[in-house]
């Protein structure tokens, strides 16, 4: 008996049509950590602009970005620098999990501050300024949260992919500087800007914050171009 040769199918137009529509699936998925770490950055941010706490029965507001907030929109953005660099590759995808403790440390200050303005509120001393609540805190803290899931928010475990260590580590030292020098340029303006010479004397000490992270953040930045320009493979000579 002859044996007749199976004819190969070709896959159908609604398999095609569903294979293209798994992988948009897919990488939009792969998206996720990216986005939710951005979604919580922008929370954050905003949170940091708007009211902490008002007084006089709310003639008078403040937001967040001449305190905290300043350096909650530096961890914000080091948040989504450090998803979006853990996607290059060479990037060791674990550095993603330091999302987390920047979330957590927004969110531990942000609830210290919450409830110190509780004490100054519920303080009859204070009843003169009449000071309230804004909605600013509340919305630092759901960002916070965001950024706390975005790093759990994956399809592969980390580690799995093969990494170079310099292109790691210069991909640490652009976080750094970011974190760094984005509450560093908010203290510069406040400080030359807003107060004017108020804080002359404090911006020529030789420990204020802000000349730290700006010392800090300019390091970091050094080094992290340094090491991208060591992580570029370069071109090998043969011996003739």
């Amino acid at each position: 008996m002859a044996i007749q040769p199976q004819a190969m199918s070709m896959p159908s137009s609604d398999a095609r049509v569903h294979t293209a529509a798994t992988m948009r699936v897919e990488r939009l998925f792969g998206l996720m950590p990216l986005l939710l770490a951005g979604a919580g950055a922008i929370t954050v941010t905003v949170g940091s602009y708007m009211a902490w706490a008002t007084f006089y029965a709310g003639l008078i507001s403040r937001d967040g970005v001449a305190g905290h907030g300043k350096y909650f929109i530096g961890l914000g953005a080091a948040s989504v620098l450090v998803v979006a660099l853990s996607m290059f590759p060479g990037v060791s995808r674990a550095i993603r999990l330091l999302v987390f403790p920047a979330g957590a440390t927004i969110a531990f200050f942000a609830i210290r501050d919450l409830r110190n303005l509780d004490a100054l509120v519920n303080d009859p001393a204070s009843g003169f300024y009449v000071p309230g609540h804004g909605h600013g805190l509340y919305v630092v803290i759901a960002g916070a949260v965001m950024l706390m899931l975005a790093a759990f928010v994956t399809t592969s475990l980390p580690g799995l992919r093969p990494m170079r260590l310099s292109r790691t580590l210069a991909a640490l030292a652009a976080v750094a500087a970011v974190a760094m020098l984005i509450p560093a340029l908010y203290g510069e303006y406040y400080m030359h800007v807003v107060s004017g010479a108020g804080h002359i004397h404090n911006h020529n000490a030789i420990l204020n914050p802000t000349h730290l992270l700006n010392v800090g953040g300019a390091i970091a930045a050094v080094a992290a171009l340094r090491l991208s320009i060591a992580s570029v493979p370069r071109p090998q000579r043969h011996d003739r």
